[in-house]
């Protein structure tokens, strides 16, 4: 069950990439490194 959090956690990830770059603002791009980093950090 580990390995499908993992996916859930990088999906979920990646669509927030993709809206931050969508979105085309710099803080939020950097927001979403923060955010990735955060996600894998806190298991």
């Amino acid at each position: 069950m580990k390995e499908r959090g993992i996916i859930e956690k990088i999906c979920e990830t990646l669509r927030y990439l993709k809206n931050s770059f969508l979105d085309n603002s710099s803080s939020q791009i950097d927001n979403a490194f923060f955010f990735l980093f955060r996600n894998f950090i806190s298991d």
